[in-house]
């Protein structure tokens, strides 16, 4: 009776570990809480493979004068090759001589209330749209990347982001602020891209705020002072002066 019984109970012990490494089990008995990835290989920064990571800048000026420089981190370009290799060429202006709109300089801000800190609006991001031209393919074109986004979405309260996982960057910066790009929207496949302050946002925020978009990035912690100089100033639209890699 026990040699009939034992390949079942095998089976069963086989299906049973499949399951909890496919949802990260360990994380859901540590009492944490886990996004659900499609490939779970790739919600940890990791296990992304070959991958130089890259470092980009924007710098901002208000009225004409010079605040300083936003620096961020792309650390595996490879995970959304096209969205990634779209923003460096964008940032590094490889392409401004065949196209003079392929470049963020002299790009705003979007400046409203909801990009205004201390206002009831504010919404703990800042977008900066560009000119609409991509810096790889056809330039009007939009840019799809979907294989690549089906190996890295993580679902959280209900919705949906992609990319980098959020707790992976919480490792390296406790108070990250995301570098990310639109997964939806008019804005999707072209040049806009937000900077979004997740870990200063209020508790009912959070990851929240990264809800259908992709994040490819997260900006140095030497920034700070400068995206809150953006964030609290009301004269004018923050403007991009320079960019570029680092």
């Amino acid at each position: 009776m026990f040699l009939k019984v034992c390949p079942f109970i095998i089976v069963i012990i086989w299906i049973t570990i499949a399951v909890c490494s496919s949802f990260q089990c360990s994380d859901f008995i540590k009492g944490k809480r886990r996004s659900v990835s499609f490939h779970p290989k790739f919600a940890s920064l990791m296990n992304v493979p070959n991958a130089e990571p890259v470092r980009i800048f924007l710098d901002v000026a208000i009225k004409d004068k010079k605040i300083g420089r936003l620096l961020f981190h792309i650390p595996y370009p490879t995970l959304l090759p096209l969205h990634t290799e779209n923003l460096i060429k964008l940032c590094s202006k490889e392409r401004i001589s065949i196209d003079p709109k392929c470049t963020y300089v002299g790009c705003e801000f979007q400046y409203s209330p909801q990009s205004i800190e201390g206002f009831p609006q504010y919404r703990w991001t800042h977008t900066l749209k560009g000119n609409g031209r991509n810096a790889i393919g056809r330039p009007e074109e939009r840019i799809s990347d979907s294989e690549s986004l089906r190996q890295c979405a993580h679902s959280i309260y209900g919705g949906t982001y992609y990319g980098i996982f959020y707790d992976s960057i919480l490792d390296k910066d406790e108070n990250a602020t995301l570098l990310t790009v639109p997964f939806s929207g008019p804005g999707r496949g072209y040049t806009s891209l937000s900077i979004v302050r997740v870990a200063e946002s209020p508790q009912e925020w959070k990851e929240r705020l990264l809800i259908n978009s992709i994040t490819l990035g997260w900006m140095d912690p030497s920034s700070a002072d400068v995206l809150l100089e953006m964030a609290r100033q009301t004269l004018a639209p923050p403007v991009v002066i320079n960019s570029g890699i680092v």
